[in-house]
């Protein structure tokens, strides 16, 4: 079964994800996050608050690196804010629309689709 996402927005500098929460949500999220980093491992960005690590944060938020990203999981939710040059976050949104579906689709997003559709299938005429 697919993980849902609530809503995603997107602008030049980050893009924000609402996952509805479900048992293999943080796997599909860190499973997208290998692809573009092989070693990366989510447990490696807990959170910590003076000497305690936080269960439900992970963090990255250095200059040096492709993309920083916030990771919040909450009681029905989990969000996910992600920052980087726009070619990496358009490759991070391909992997998770893999593993992912829209819980609701917006008008605009219905549209967006089916232009893409339209286009497929006009190209493949």
């Amino acid at each position: 079964m697919k993980s849902k996402i609530k809503s995603l927005s997107r602008n030049e500098q980050q893009t924000i994800i609402i996952f509805e929460i479900d048992s293999q949500i943080i796997k599909t999220i860190e499973k997208s996050f290998q692809k573009l980093e092989s070693n990366f491992k989510l447990s490696n960005y807990k959170k910590k608050y003076g000497d305690k690590t936080l269960d439900n944060f992970w963090e990255l938020d250095k200059k040096n690196k492709e993309f920083n990203f916030t990771l919040i999981a909450k009681k029905d939710f989990v969000r996910l804010k992600i920052k980087g040059d726009l070619d990496l976050i358009s490759k991070f949104l391909k992997n998770i629309e893999k593993d992912t579906i829209f819980s609701k689709l917006s008008p605009k997003l219905k549209a967006k689709i089916q232009r893409r559709k339209d286009n497929l299938l006009n190209s493949l005429s």
